[in-house]
């Protein structure tokens, strides 16, 4: 393939699918080759979602099938524009990279994400976790539901990341307990 500068950017999103954004520059002369080879890479990254821009015919119907971006992250797109050159910031060098490329490219699709099996334990009591909003926190009491928890006074955010939730509560101006809400 003859393509430059090619960056791939996941972001999973509710529901167990992400929102895959692809981007770079192909050095194809014509605009049908350039679609034909960005659904080739596509299919690279997402098998059977370039399957339709391989059995494009003609550059008519190519160019049909764009989808403007709507900068909303919940919807299709694939823009291709004819360009000069490739060109690319190395933030190594401090310095701009060029490369033949005779058109750019965006695609945002999506794909399902597998579910794997988590791997953190479930907190007990007594156990320190690390949260963004308050740093290492001891956990005081563990809730199989989020309600429950929060009808016992645990309703402050940590921002925790992980298998289970982290709530706080305050016990006066200057104390605080945290609980885990691990729920199915």
């Amino acid at each position: 393939m003859a393509l430059h500068y090619v960056e791939t950017i996941r972001r999973e999103l509710e529901n167990g699918v992400a929102a895959v954004t692809i981007d770079g520059y192909t050095t194809r002369k014509t605009y049908l080759g350039a679609v034909h080879e960005i659904g080739k890479l596509v299919n690279e990254i997402v098998p059977g979602e370039g399957d339709w821009m391989i059995s494009v015919k003609t550059e008519r119907e190519a160019r049909e099938s764009l989808v403007k971006n709507s900068m909303d992250i919940y919807n299709y797109c694939f823009e291709l524009e004819e360009v000069c050159c490739a060109s690319q910031f190395n933030e190594e060098t401090d310095e701009m990279e060029y490369e033949e490329g005779h058109f750019y490219f965006m695609i945002r699709t999506f794909e399902e994400v597998e579910e794997t099996e988590e791997t953190e334990e479930v907190p007990a009591i007594g156990d320190e976790v690390y949260t963004p909003r308050f740093c290492t926190v001891k956990i005081s009491e563990v809730f199989r539901d989020e309600i429950e928890a929060y009808n016992q006074g645990f309703r402050e955010p940590t921002h925790y990341k992980g298998s289970f939730k982290v709530l706080g509560k305050s016990i006066d101006r200057y104390h605080m307990e945290f609980c885990a809400v691990v729920s199915k």
